[in-house]
């Protein structure tokens, strides 16, 4: 959603980290708050930070009014919940 394709590489992979640090950088995030990672790794992954970085930008779309809800018609679960994915 945030660069338009899907990624060219595997998130945990050295080039993954990198193309996602940098649309996260387009998106508006400071690379300094991400990289170098700024936990320990048995804390939290390299890759779970970046997963929350974008979830993150997600949420401020959400509250800008500038969420896209995926699909445009949502079903229901059997419990009468919407099965859709807001970005």
């Amino acid at each position: 959603m945030l660069d338009g394709a899907p990624m060219a590489f595997a998130k945990r992979t050295r080039d993954g980290r990198a193309e996602r640090l940098a649309v996260l950088a387009h998106a508006g995030l400071a690379r300094a708050q991400l990289e170098p990672h700024p936990f320990h790794s048995q804390d939290v992954a390299r890759d779970d930070l970046l997963d929350a970085a974008a979830v993150a930008l997600s949420a401020r779309r959400i509250a800008r009014g500038e969420a896209l809800v995926l699909p445009d018609l949502p079903l229901l679960d059997p419990r009468g919940l919407r099965m859709e994915i807001v970005v």
